[in-house]
């Protein structure tokens, strides 16, 4: 099997000679990156039709927005987290 490189997977590229695929893909961009490995199946020394599997490696989210906000005593809170990953979304709950 060999990946195709793409110079926002930031680790090396892999390749083998197994039916295991086992290995961690680290997005470096703020946008999903496909990943495509082409694969060729043989037995006894002769190769079959190669074919590719595509794999859609999502990037870590990334909050942008500022981290701490002082207000006053009963005045309600205005916050919007934003962030530089596409299609983030967001959860948060109050300590």
């Amino acid at each position: 099997m060999d990946k195709g490189s793409s110079s926002r997977i930031a680790n090396g590229i892999g390749a083998g000679a197994t039916a295991l695929i086992n290995e961690s893909l680290d997005n470096t961009v703020t946008a999903p990156v496909a990943v495509t490995y082409i694969i060729t199946p043989s037995i006894g020394g002769c190769a079959g039709t190669s074919f590719n599997l595509v794999v859609t490696v999502n990037p870590t989210s990334v909050i942008t927005s500022v981290a701490a906000q002082t207000v006053c005593n009963t005045t309600p809170l205005g916050y919007t987290a934003t962030s530089s990953t596409v299609g983030a979304s967001f959860h948060g709950h109050g300590q």
